[in-house]
């Protein structure tokens, strides 16, 4: 138990052992099965940690294989806010093609999973670079919650990587195009912030 506020900065600051960051993933992996409706049924989802790069990302390394890649001495923090953000990529595995929509719900879902175990405190402690930030922006001038969005077009199309124009359109008819469009183009890649 934590007695007090400089020792609470102190555990959510500290770098936890492998078993806790691989219960974090699980704990994100539920989170956004739950949240978005369920992950691919059959996949095996493991966990790295790893030096080189220095960015967390996920990837399809066989039939049915996914490695969710997270960067070494990270704070519980950090590796809750990048395990949050990698699950979503779990969602419908593949390699490249994220657009900013998906990872504006990758971003937003991280972001929530963050502030749910750790608070504001920890939430203060989590900063999008600024691709990120864009993205947000973009799918929140169509759903100001994004994650409901995510969820919303994931059961509309199957997958956020699928998503169409008119998809989005025939679920936020008010949308405007332009933003529609934006949010559809591919996301530049690179590492989260933080």
């Amino acid at each position: 138990m934590v007695a007090s506020f400089s020792e609470y900065l102190t555990y959510i600051r500290a770098i936890p052992n492998e078993d806790e960051i691989r219960v974090t993933v699980g704990y994100c992996l539920a989170a956004a099965g739950e949240a978005f409706g369920g992950l691919e049924p059959g996949w095996d989802y493991q966990v790295e940690l790893r030096e080189t790069p220095d960015y967390p990302e996920t990837v399809v390394v066989g039939p049915g294989k996914v490695r969710i890649y997270l960067t070494v001495n990270r704070s519980r923090v950090g590796y809750l806010f990048e395990a949050g953000h990698e699950v979503v990529h779990c969602l419908n595995p593949c390699n490249y093609g994220e657009t900013f929509l998906e990872e504006a719900v990758a971003a937003v879902f991280s972001l929530r999973v963050t502030e749910n175990r750790f608070g504001s405190i920890g939430l203060d402690l989590c900063k999008l670079s600024e691709n990120y930030e864009r993205a947000v922006r973009l799918a929140a001038a169509i759903d100001d919650d994004v994650v409901r969005l995510g969820r919303q077009l994931r059961g509309h199309v199957g997958n956020l990587r699928k998503a169409e124009p008119d998809a989005v359109k025939e679920l936020y008819p008010d949308a405007p195009e332009s933003i529609v469009r934006q949010v559809l183009e591919a996301f530049p890649r690179r590492g989260l912030g933080q």
